[in-house]
């Protein structure tokens, strides 16, 4: 839907809701919803490279001497887990990932 395609609606921007129900950017709570986002995100990413490869979790935790409970954490953006280790995974799907600062 394109701006023009919404005139004369009452919608309210996606930035306000996600304000109402996790606070203003820089706050505390909105932090840790960015946060939990970006787990979620690269764990999705990581789970499509990986089938994408043809390869499980078993023989993902095989390759990277990692636990298969451990990817599926990631891949579920449940848990929390040092840099050294997803860049381990994206590595052992043939997709090795940096950082990059803005």
């Amino acid at each position: 839907m394109n701006n023009k395609n919404n005139e004369g609606l009452d919608l309210t921007p996606i930035g306000d809701l996600i304000s109402e129900d996790f606070g203003e950017p820089g706050s505390k709570e909105r932090i840790q919803f960015e946060t939990d986002c970006d787990a979620f995100i690269l764990g999705e990413q990581l789970k499509a490279l990986r089938q994408k490869e043809g390869i499980t979790q078993e023989k993902l935790a095989e390759i990277t001497g990692t636990k298969t409970y451990v990817i599926s954490k990631i891949e579920n953006g449940k848990s929390n887990f040092p840099l050294t280790t997803i860049f381990k995974l994206f590595r052992g799907v043939g997709h090795p990932i940096s950082l990059n600062f803005a």
